[in-house]
C-alpha cells in the first residue's frame, strides 16, 4: 500500500524542489540532479531501476486515492496491478453541530488540524484571516488552530507564524496539539474545516474525519485534496499558496448564510475501517485467484510440452 512518494521523490517523498517550495510535477534522474547536485544522474537512475524492481516482486498494489495512484503510474508502474481503496475511519462518536443564535446566527467558525509545518500552510491562513474585512469577518468568525510542533521547525518560518498570529489578534485561537480521541469534540466548535497545504497530500485523513462529522471543507486546489473535495458540493478550491484566494473563499462563505448547509448536503459517506478491510479482503482473494489460475495454467502447460 502507498501513502507518500519516498519511493520516487527523495526529497522527503515531497514532490516539491528542494530549498523551497516549488511543486514538482514528476521524477526522472536529471529532475532528481537538478535538486540534489551532488548525487548523479546515474545515480538516480541505479535508485530508480532498485526500487522498481523490488516493486515488481509484489502481485498488486493498494493507493488510497487516484492521484496518489496516478503518480506511480505515470512513474512507470503497471496501471492493471494498482486499485485505489479509500483509508478506513475508526470513530464512532459523532460531532454535534454548533449551536447557533439570533445574535451569532452565522456559521463562522474555521479551524485547522494538523502539524504546523511549512508544507501544511498554516502561515497562508493566518495570512489570509488578516485578509478579510472586519465588516465581513464580524465579531463571530473565528479561526482555531489544532496542532503542534512549530518548535521543530526553521526559526524563521517560527517567527512568520507568530508575527502573523500576533497581527490576527482576537481573529485567532490556538490550541495546541491534540489526541485524535479528541476531534468529536474539537470539531463541535467549528463550522468549516481549512486545509491549506502547498505540497500534493494524498489522502488527508482529517479529510474523512471533517465528512464524517458533517463539516463542509476549504482546500488547496492540488493534489489529494482537490480529489476527495468538490468544489462548490461539498467544499471550496482556493489556489495554492494563495493568501488572497483563500481569503476570497472565506469570504464567500461570510456572506452567504446558505452555503454551508448547501455544501453539508453534498458530503459523501466515509469509508469505515470494516468496509476498508473488506475491501482489501476481496482484493487478496483476488489476487490469490489469479495466481492460483496462472499456476493451473503453467501446469497444464508443462504437463502438454512433455507428453
Amino acid at each position: 500500500t502507498f501513502h507518500e512518494f519516498l519511493t520516487i521523490c527523495h526529497n522527503h517523498g515531497q514532490m516539491i524542489k528542494s530549498g523551497g517550495t516549488k511543486l514538482c510535477n514528476r521524477s526522472s534522474p536529471i529532475d532528481c540532479n537538478g535538486c540534489f547536485p551532488n548525487i548523479s544522474p546515474a545515480s538516480f537512475l541505479r535508485r530508480e531501476r532498485f526500487i522498481k524492481a523490488m516493486l515488481e516482486l509484489a502481485d498488486h498494489y493498494v493507493s488510497p486515492s487516484e492521484f496518489l495512484a496516478n503518480r506511480f503510474i505515470d512513474w512507470g508502474m503497471k496501471a492493471e496491478k494498482m486499485s485505489v481503496i479509500e483509508n478506513g475511519l475508526d470513530i464512532d462518536q459523532r460531532a454535534k453541530d454548533r449551536p447557533l443564535s439570533k445574535s451569532q446566527p452565522r456559521r463562522s467558525r474555521f479551524a485547522f488540524f494538523g502539524q504546523l509545518t511549512m508544507f501544511k500552510g498554516a502561515d497562508i491562513l493566518l495570512d489570509a484571516v488578516g485578509r478579510v474585512p472586519e465588516e465581513i469577518w464580524g465579531d463571530d468568525a473565528r479561526l482555531m488552530i489544532f496542532g503542534g510542533n512549530l518548535d521543530r521547525q526553521p526559526e524563521e518560518y517560527q517567527e512568520k507564524v507568530h508575527d502573523l498570529i500576533e497581527k490576527a489578534g482576537e481573529r485567532v485561537r490556538f490550541y495546541g496539539a491534540y489526541q485524535n480521541t479528541e476531534m468529536p469534540k474539537l470539531m463541535e466548535l467549528a463550522d468549516w474545516t481549512i486545509i491549506p497545504s502547498i505540497w500534493w497530500e494524498n489522502s488527508p485523513v482529517v479529510i474523512q474525519e471533517a465528512f464524517f462529522h458533517g463539516r463542509p471543507m476549504i482546500c488547496s486546489n492540488i493534489g489529494g485534496m482537490a480529489e476527495k473535495i468538490t468544489d462548490g458540493v461539498n467544499g471550496l478550491h482556493f489556489r495554492v499558496g494563495s493568501a488572497e484566494d483563500l481569503a476570497d473563499r472565506m469570504i464567500e462563505v461570510l456572506s452567504d448564510n446558505k452555503a454551508w448547509d448547501r455544501m453539508r448536503e453534498g458530503i459523501p459517506s466515509v469509508t469505515t475501517y470494516e468496509e476498508c478491510a473488506e475491501q482489501h479482503l476481496a482484493q487478496y482473494r483476488e489476487v490469490l485467484e489469479t495466481r492460483r489460475q496462472s499456476a493451473k495454467a503453467a501446469s497444464l502447460q508443462t504437463v502438454a510440452s512433455t507428453a
